[in-house]
């Protein structure tokens, strides 16, 4: 298995991670104490990019391609299939700098 680093400082290396966050940005601004954005909010961003149209996903959102990965994959769609939203823990791990469970 090959295993890439980015640098430190260096957006250019890690794109998606970087669109999404600007996408994110939208809503909650840079330096935004994310302690201080009510849960419902960090949904409500989550939702809104969940069902984002992407071009790399021929126009599917995120949401419409996992849904279809699962109907195609019933094996690996008990993997795929979360309720509890990626998006919220992964904003609240970032800005918090602790693990959300």
């Amino acid at each position: 298995t090959m295993i890439y680093y980015c640098h430190p400082y260096s957006s250019w290396e890690r794109g998606s991670n970087e669109h999404s966050n600007g996408m994110i940005r939208r809503f909650i601004p840079k330096g935004t104490a994310i302690s201080d954005i009510p849960v419902t909010e960090v949904k409500r961003v989550e939702d809104w990019l969940n069902n984002y149209p992407r071009r790399i996903l021929g126009g599917l959102s995120a949401k419409d391609k996992k849904e279809k990965i699962a109907k195609d994959n019933p094996d690996f769609a008990a993997w795929i299939i979360n309720p509890e939203g990626y998006l919220a823990k992964y904003l609240y791990r970032i800005f918090l700098k602790k693990p959300v469970i």
